[in-house]
């Protein structure tokens, strides 16, 4: 399996997001300031006109888009692969890899301070393999690649510490337990099934998010995104981000640094790309933070954003048109959320020393 390289098209600001901040403005408007919509002035039903708003954003960013963009949104949508065997050919992959490192020199040292402590003093960090994972992520664009693996590690390094980041692979020993806390609790979770196209799926639930501090549900993130990305089908295919917002939703499981955080780990620092995201959701209170994901995740992720405001059934309908079955999925038809088998599974990551 090859994937085509991708050429280095800039993530710009598009003018939508001065759109979005309408949107922030008109959520303030409803709730006296606080940024968020109440339940009344976000209603739930399947013509909500905060919908409307949205989805008509989403189309006007989506046609923006070079025909050449939109159908690579299509493919990742639908799960489509792109074959090429450009980067089979071994003489083309030691040049991609060669003009990696050649832009790794050319950022700035102060940029990149963390790349450069981990380089010393973890230097199986950056085998052939390690780096990879991050061209595979970046479509074999060595200026794209480059810039995930500096930021990678500047997240990594605050994020983990130096006595826990240099190590060449995390395990569930070096989680503490806030992280474990967030882990068990399944409100980010690395699902064992794929979708038709052998993608992984990364699950979000807001309501079952638990943790000491918010970054211990970032770590737990980490930890599992890093476990996905250890799988070359994986690195190869990329994540798909499900967001369950269906039911009760409330505000104190939401803090929006951390998931600005989350969606720029997910989007531009994770050696794994996410390809992505469906979202379902029912709640007025869910409706009203949909402007705050969309704003952090990225002109690239926005458009390969999918919202699903119908019934459970109906919403689990629309993600086998994507290639997502519901039996992979941790809900049944009801609505009820399913633990049982992200328990069994850390467990068996226990049992392996992961």
């Amino acid at each position: 399996m090859g994937m085509k390289r991708d050429r280095d098209t800039p993530d710009a600001q598009s003018k939508g997001d001065s759109f979005l901040g309408g949107l922030f403005s008109a959520c303030s408007a409803n709730t006296g300031g606080g940024g968020f919509c109440s339940a009344a002035a976000c209603s739930s039903s399947r013509t909500d006109p905060h919908d409307t708003d949205v989805l008509n954003f989403l189309q006007g960013e989506f046609d923006n888009l070079t025909q050449e963009e939109q159908d690579r949104v299509h493919r990742d949508l639908y799960g489509i692969e792109e074959v090429s065997v450009e980067v089979n050919d071994p003489v083309v992959m030691q040049e991609i890899l060669e003009d990696l490192e050649k832009e790794l020199l050319s950022i700035s040292d102060h940029k990149k301070g963390a790349y450069l402590e981990a380089r010393v003093r973890c230097p199986k960090c950056f085998s052939r393999d390690m780096l990879l994972k991050f061209l595979r992520a970046d479509g074999y664009n060595p200026k794209k690649a480059a810039r995930r693996i500096t930021q990678h590690w500047e997240v990594k390094v605050e994020l983990w510490g130096p006595h826990r980041a240099f190590k060449e692979r995390l395990t569930l020993e070096d989680l503490g337990e806030g992280d474990l806390l967030a882990l068990r609790a399944g409100g980010l979770r690395l699902l064992k099934g794929r979708d038709r196209a052998g993608r992984a799926i990364i699950w979000s639930r807001a309501m079952d998010y638990d943790h000491h501090e918010w970054n211990d549900l970032v770590r737990s993130l980490w930890y599992q995104m890093a476990l996905a990305a250890e799988d070359e089908q994986t690195q190869e295919n990329g994540i798909v981000i499900v967001c369950y917002g269906v039911g009760q939703f409330s505000l104190t499981k939401w803090d929006a640094p951390t998931i600005r955080v989350v969606m720029q780990i997910m989007d531009k620092i994770s050696p794994v790309r996410t390809v992505c995201f469906h979202h379902l959701l029912n709640h007025g209170k869910m409706r009203a933070v949909v402007p705050f994901i969309l704003t952090f995740s990225g002109k690239r992720l926005r458009a390969r954003y999918r919202m699903h405001t119908r019934s459970v059934q109906e919403s689990l309908f629309e993600l086998m048109c994507y290639g997502i079955a519901p039996e992979i999925l941790p809900v049944d038809h009801e609505g009820n959320i399913l633990y049982d088998s992200h328990l069994d599974w850390i467990e068996e990551l226990r049992q392996q020393g992961r």
